[in-house]
């Protein structure tokens, strides 16, 4: 009886550590959909979880804490649209200077820009599902990766004489 239980258990460990190892070999990220992601959520708090779940595919992070306000009121609109400054305030909420902020949000081609960027148009299906509009405005601010430029920078530290 013993034998059998220790058999057993091994099988068991060793299943356990073949799925892990699996997963661990796979080295990609699954998000499994799911029906049930909204069900206990009420309109808003729905639209944030999606915008949550955007950035997580977009930066593997979550929601920047400053950028938590603004993607709340962004959810806050009773008709379900993304209110114009929405992508600003989330971007300046995502650590973007104003200057910047600005040109990333620029209206002209936004719904383009956010388009040909995989995880921003995965975020504006998710919300043209639940019947959300605008959702480029805050797919878009979250999403975006600013271009980082190769080279060498020169840090100095302390004063100049």
């Amino acid at each position: 009886m013993y034998g059998y239980a220790w058999a057993l258990l091994s099988v068991l460990v060793f299943w356990s550590s073949t799925t892990e190892a699996q997963a661990k070999v796979r080295g990609q990220l699954e998000i499994q959909r799911s029906s049930d992601v909204c069900s206990a959520l009420d309109e808003a708090e729905c639209c944030v979880q999606m915008l949550a779940i955007a950035v997580f595919r977009a930066t593997g992070d979550q929601v920047p804490k400053k950028a938590k306000g603004p993607v709340r009121l962004s959810c806050q609109d009773p008709n379900r649209t993304i209110p114009e400054n929405a992508c600003r305030l989330i971007a300046m909420g995502r650590g973007l200077n104003a200057q910047d902020a600005a040109d990333a949000c620029a209206p002209a081609g936004l719904v383009k820009r956010c388009t040909s960027d995989a995880p921003c148009r995965q975020c504006m299906e998710d919300l043209d599902r639940l019947a959300w509009k605008g959702a480029a405005r805050a797919c878009y601010a979250l999403t975006y990766l600013p271009k980082v430029t190769p080279g060498t920078r020169v840090v100095t530290i302390g004063r100049r004489k």
